[in-house]
């Protein structure tokens, strides 16, 4: 019982020591040619951006563009083949003409 409480004691007066040394820390001077140095890697890294986007985006921006006018002139040039079929019987002409059914095969769809 004695020894575990004289452990409880050395590690909480270890974890004071190790406490106590950060408090008492000593500041390091910095370097004089830091901030030089940190600049010159942040221009290095925006010039290096710029070159890229610069030669990408419009790239980009053109292949969205004819994709979206490729899109626009399928989508309206498709809609113009369909038909609306008044009855069923044209409806049963258009699914047969479109799946080339013969008449024994679309007379399947007339079952009433």
């Amino acid at each position: 019982m004695v020894s575990q409480m004289k452990n409880k004691e050395k590690i909480e007066e270890e974890i004071r020591k190790t406490l106590d040394m950060f408090e008492q820390k000593e500041s390091l001077p910095p370097n004089p040619y830091f901030y030089t140095r940190v600049q010159q890697r942040l221009n290095e890294k925006s010039e290096n951006k710029s070159i890229v986007a610069g030669y990408l985006k419009p790239v980009f921006l053109s292949i969205l563009l004819f994709i979206n006018v490729a899109t626009f002139v399928w989508y309206f040039d498709s809609s113009a083949n369909y038909t609306a079929a008044n009855n069923q019987e044209e409806l049963i002409e258009y699914l047969s003409s479109d799946l080339n059914l013969n008449t024994n095969q679309s007379n399947i769809f007339l079952a009433e």
